[in-house]
């Protein structure tokens, strides 16, 4: 059995909500059909498609933050499980252990507020940040005070060129991630996330991006050993 819970404002993405699911069904493809007639949004329903693209069987809940931005994905037992099973089942758990690696969300959109939420879940150190433009100079402002090892750009800084943005982003050594409502390559960013945003996804892109930014930031930490010494 698919259930699909569209979250609330006051839910979390930590778990599936225990209620009513706003779609059920026994098979992906029936689900599928069902999307055109239900209440759910366009964006909502190509969520759902994504989640079922990575579901490998079995019953599941699938939560949709509202807007489809995020998605999360809770296998459930199909069956009563005794003792014995049970302790052989992995718990519910974190994705990842805890990282702690500070980030900052920018952008317009007071959702940033869910992938915040998110990244929590993940294990991350992250705030939101609202700002009133996509300019070089809202950004700069906007991370003059912020001390963090990555910034993730909202959508609306896809359209925007490249190159002055990451150089306001990158005035210190951090990395840069771009939330994407099209698949894109990731240019000079270090990473793309696309929208829908997949958790697995997610704790991926931004581990690979702090590994790499952590070894830089680290070089350009040592002190200069000066030029070579003549004999």
């Amino acid at each position: 059995m698919i259930r699909v819970y569209r979250l609330t404002a006051e839910e979390s993405l930590s778990r599936a909500p225990s209620r009513r699911p706003e779609l059920e069904a026994e098979a992906a493809s029936t689900l599928l059909r069902a999307l055109p007639r239900s209440a759910l949004s366009a964006s909502e329903a190509a969520a759902i498609e994504r989640a079922l693209d990575v579901w490998s069987g079995g019953d599941v809940d699938i939560t949709i933050a509202a807007g489809g931005g995020i998605y999360r994905v809770f296998p459930r037992p199909s069956a009563p499980r005794s003792e014995s099973r049970a302790a052989s089942v992995e718990t519910p758990r974190r994705l990842a252990q805890a990282r702690g690696a500070p980030i900052c969300v920018l952008g317009l959109s007071p959702q940033l507020g869910r992938f915040v939420e998110l990244l929590e879940f993940l294990g991350y150190g992250a705030r939101a940040v609202k700002i009133d433009g996509t300019t070089p100079e809202a950004v700069s402002a906007a991370l003059r005070d912020i001390d963090c090892a990555v910034v993730v750009l909202g959508a609306a800084f896809e359209d925007v060129p490249e190159e002055p943005i990451l150089a306001a982003c990158r005035d210190r050594p951090r990395a840069v991630i771009l939330l994407a409502a099209a698949r894109r390559e990731a240019g000079g960013y270090d990473g793309v996330i696309s929208i829908p945003v997949a958790s697995s996804h997610v704790a991926e892109t931004l581990d690979a991006a702090i590994a790499l930014r952590g070894v830089e930031a680290a070089a350009l930490s040592q002190p200069s050993a000066g030029p070579p010494r003549s004999r």
